[in-house]
């Protein structure tokens, strides 16, 4: 996955409930970026009130320009979560997506 200026590529992507899944997240912009990954599917709580709560399954460490981070975690429901860049002003510039996971 990249984040760059106001844009996460790919916008959405599929997983499996119960089964591992690997983010590597590559800082191609020119500012510091994160993922959020949302624990709450986005019709149960909406992206907003998930990054105000600090609530989700996973976030990767804030990067600078030309890094990269990874992170593992293994969704335990099903559902389609939203991820985030949750630097200030990022989300709302469009730094969004959505991650369906499966049975």
């Amino acid at each position: 996955m990249k984040g760059s200026e106001w844009v996460l590529e790919p916008d959405a992507f599929q997983g499996k409930v119960d089964q591992e899944l690997t983010i590597h997240f590559e800082n191609v912009g020119e500012v510091a970026h994160n993922l959020s990954v949302g624990e709450f599917p986005a019709d149960e709580r909406p992206v907003a009130e998930q990054d105000e709560a600090g609530t989700f399954i996973v976030k990767t460490d804030t990067i600078q320009p030309d890094e990269t981070t990874s992170v593992v975690f293994t969704p335990e429901s099903t559902g389609t979560f939203p991820y985030w860049c949750d630097v200030p002003g990022h989300r709302e510039a469009g730094m969004v997506g959505e991650m369906t996971v499966t049975e």
